[in-house]
């Protein structure tokens, strides 16, 4: 998972735009000389199929968590739908281009099959992403869960790339609730009486042909997480578009919001990154951030399309320097230094295989083995807990954590929450203690 990384990095930063490739060609033929270069044929699609699972768990007082399985939580899938997303970033302008798209309307807690299918003449390798509608509101909103695939993935013309899983780590909570809980996307109810809240009143104009589908106006926080809650509207065509009245309620005395609004143009019953996003404005400016005072507002235009959507990255960066007191010259010929990004804490005595299980991997061999530090670039999902453990292969055998061999992690359980935001100075120590 070394390829693109370092235009990743822009993309998590919340530089990257995003667009939804057509599938045409604009590049006009060149005429040299009287000659007319002819286009290479093209090559046709390729199709990248998997399954997407949920995994419950529950956080731990010491810094673990503990995977709940279905069985035990008693209960039917208690969550939304799932997003699946094929895309590319350009390392050259870190624009992230959307190939393909799969919603699963009705998960199951067996899991799910995905499809998707790519123009190889657009893209031969890919990424993957699935997530999680954990709060039940129809909105992919930046605090969701997501699973990763774990690295590019090859798209063969005229074939399938098959058994590309993805797993989906989502919290639960000791008594049995699951996903929606507060409802709105996080905005929640209170037990106060109706001065507890505003009323957001306005006109949603969707500004280009209307082919249907439906729409939210969502408050966003001033940085842009969110959705903290939405609220949905039926568009009605109009000669120009389509457009909807809205009253969103929020919070009295909010501060400073994002007032947003989304268009599910392809109409797939999701608010994706992939649809036509729109914002608060006066005229033909931005008129965001809005203050949500002690009085409800009226009013208020949002326009779609305006804007992009907010920050939603899939991935997050982490990245730091394995210390050794020594030099990694000295370590044992044949030795291999492995750092990776779990999604549950490690045991004792592990299989090199195993790794694949995590987030990402990153090996050190040979005469990459010198000095006394490495720098490592991992990369995880958003909104999730990885644990990063660096460790020491002295033997060539493959087992990792072994008596005998060096680890280390970032603190004393290699716990991150990895939020939105890349996680940079994540240093850690290899020593020779075993983890039970």
């Amino acid at each position: 998972m070394r390829l693109s990384l370092l235009a990743l990095s822009s993309v998590l930063a919340g530089c990257s735009s995003f667009e939804w490739d057509t599938g045409t060609d604009e590049d006009s033929a060149s005429d040299t000389a009287g000659m007319v270069d002819t286009p290479p044929p093209d090559r046709g699609t390729g199709a990248v199929n998997g399954t997407v699972s949920v995994q419950l768990y529950q956080a731990g007082t010491d810094d673990d968590i503990t995977e709940i399985s279905w069985a035990d939580f008693g209960a039917d899938f208690p969550f939304g739908a799932i997003y699946v997303a094929a895309y590319t970033v350009d390392e050259t302008t870190n624009e992230t281009t959307y190939w393909d798209e799969y919603v699963i309307s009705a998960p199951t807690t067996s899991g799910d099959a995905y499809s998707l299918t790519i123009d190889v003449d657009d893209a031969e390798t890919v990424y993957l992403y699935a997530a999680l509608d954990w709060w039940q509101d129809g909105v992919i909103g930046t605090n969701e869960p997501i699973g990763l695939s774990g690295d590019l993935v090859a798209v063969v013309e005229g074939s399938e790339t098959n058994d590309v899983d993805i797993v989906i780590n989502a919290p639960v909570y000791p008594e049995g609730g699951g996903g929606g809980i507060g409802g709105g996307g996080g905005g929640g109810g209170g037990e106060g009486g109706d001065s507890d809240y505003v009323s957001l009143d306005g006109t949603a104009t969707i500004t280009e042909p209307y082919t249907g589908g439906g729409g939210r106006v969502m408050i966003y926080d001033s940085t842009g997480a969110g959705p903290l809650t939405s609220v949905a509207f039926t568009p009605t065509a109009t000669a120009d578009g389509a457009e909807a009245p809205f009253s969103l309620p929020a919070y009295a005395g909010w501060g400073d919001v994002r007032l947003l609004g989304a268009w599910d143009d392809d109409q797939n019953g999701l608010i994706d990154p992939t649809d036509q996003w729109g914002a608060y404005v006066v005229g033909d400016e931005s008129a965001n951030p809005l203050n949500v005072g002690t009085t409800s507002l009226t009013g208020l235009d949002v326009r779609i399309p305006f804007g992009l959507p907010p920050g939603l990255s899939p991935f997050v960066r982490i990245e730091g320097a394995l210390a050794y007191a020594a030099d990694y010259s000295t370590l044992p010929a044949g030795s291999s230094v492995y750092v990776t990004a779990l999604r549950t804490r490690p045991g004792p005595d592990f299989s090199v295989a195993d790794l694949a299980r995590g987030y990402d991997w990153q090996v050190f061999t040979g005469a990459e083995l010198s000095g006394t530090s490495l720098d490592y670039l991992l990369v995880a999902p958003s909104n999730a807990i990885a644990y990063v453990w660096a460790y020491a292969d002295l033997d060539g055998d493959g087992i990792l954590n072994e008596a005998g061999e060096l680890l280390g992690s970032t603190g004393r359980t290699g716990r991150i929450e990895t939020g939105t935001s890349n996680s940079t100075g994540v240093d850690i120590q290899l020593s020779g203690l075993v983890v039970e």
